[in-house]
């Protein structure tokens, strides 16, 4: 309980100096003194790296969830999914057009939807796309994106899909068919174990709502997917069911932040917002 409150306090000082250091830092300091190692940090001339720094370093200590000595904090977002609203039947026609002379076994899915749009919004945020290795962060400039699969017999592993922010929607939808396929055969490859450099879970059609993931270390990011339901929504002015998705991130405190974060979860709604995009 000690632990949780320093971190509050911490998190609120952070605040707080960005806003208004230049006129109570005085009154501020004596307020949070009792805050180990705080008045090292709460001089004018240190950077807001140094205090993000010493901030991510007190909450590693005191986090419930850690992974590899990192702090993994959490964000949710409810992101509409106009491809599937009733008044927005223009956008519908996206997978109809795509489906119309494609066998049933290689339709395009929603999920192949979801993928495409942490692709390209990863490729918009570095600080969710790498690996922590030795102490430090290494931003990969290649989106391999790690897909959590089931295996048969229990247990789960998370293969890469390749350079998944460069696909086509049919050939993403081929490539996750035959990593499908191929994880529950046995026949991955080791780059396809190894490569991941973000991972995407759903776990919607067991009629999960949400997803609390964890990361795969040593990446620095995991984004989870609930069910697709129709939920009450404002449009117009008038309250409809409207097909939404809980998209969830789990991130690296070392790497990122909640701001971060947030902005790379926006992102990722506005992909699957704009379908014709994807």
């Amino acid at each position: 309980m000690r632990a949780t409150s320093v971190a509050s306090l911490a998190l609120l000082v952070l605040g707080l100096k960005l806003v208004v250091r230049t006129v109570a830092s005085i009154e501020l300091k004596k307020s949070f003194k009792h805050v180990p190692g705080m008045e090292r940090f709460w001089d004018a001339s240190a950077t807001n790296a140094r205090v993000s720094g010493w901030l991510a370093q007190r909450l590693r200590k005191c986090c419930w969830i850690r992974v590899d000595d990192a702090y993994t904090f959490g964000l949710f977002r409810d992101c509409g999914i106009p491809l599937l609203m009733t008044p927005f039947p223009e956008y519908r026609e996206v997978l109809a057009r795509a489906n119309q002379d494609r066998p049933v076994a290689e339709r395009l899915l929603p999920a192949v939807l979801l993928l495409k749009a942490v692709a390209l919004a990863a490729r918009e945020a570095p600080d969710m796309n790498g690996f922590f290795v030795d102490g430090s962060f290494r931003p990969s400039p290649a989106v391999h994106l790690g897909v959590a699969i089931s295996l048969r017999r229990g247990g789960l592993v998370a293969p890469a899909i390749h350079d998944a922010d460069r696909l086509s929607l049919p050939d993403l939808m081929r490539a996750l068919a035959d990593l499908v396929a191929r994880t529950r055969s046995g026949g991955l490859r080791s780059s396809e174990l190894a490569d991941s450099t973000l991972t995407v879970t759903s776990l919607g059609d067991l009629g999960v709502d949400a997803v609390h993931g964890i990361i795969y270390p040593p990446q620095v990011a995991l984004v989870g997917f609930g069910r697709i339901a129709e939920r009450p929504r404002v449009v117009a002015g008038r309250i409809e069911a409207v097909p939404t998705v809980i998209a969830s991130l789990a991130g690296d405190h070392r790497v990122s932040d909640g701001l971060s974060g947030a902005r790379f979860l926006a992102e990722v709604g506005r992909r699957l917002r704009e379908p014709e995009g994807l």
